[in-house]
């Protein structure tokens, strides 16, 4: 008996598990449609759109470009360091 009741109880959380996905799975599908069905954008929210990606890709490409020189200015500047205390190692170990 309690394992009748057990396969009932299985087969109810199945049923449940089906019907979400199934319900996910429409939501879905739906968007697509919807996305789909969607009326053409207009010349001029393309261009709107374009304009704003340009803005966007000069942005990018000029922080890149910042920070390409702060990292060649890094490099350079721990080059200096590690010359300097290089030096002052070897003024260290001929004073011992």
């Amino acid at each position: 008996m309690i394992m009748l009741g057990l396969l009932a109880a299985a087969c109810a959380a199945a049923a449940l598990a089906a019907a979400g996905f199934a319900l996910v799975t429409s939501r879905e599908n739906s968007k697509k449609a919807d996305a789909l069905c969607a009326p053409p954008m207009s010349e001029r929210e393309i261009r709107e759109q374009l304009a704003k990606a340009q803005i966007a890709l000069d942005h990018e490409v000029a922080t890149r470009l910042v920070l390409q020189q702060q990292a060649t200015d890094s490099a350079a500047e721990m080059h200096q360091m590690r010359t300097d205390l290089a030096f002052i190692k070897r003024q260290r170990d001929k004073s011992n």
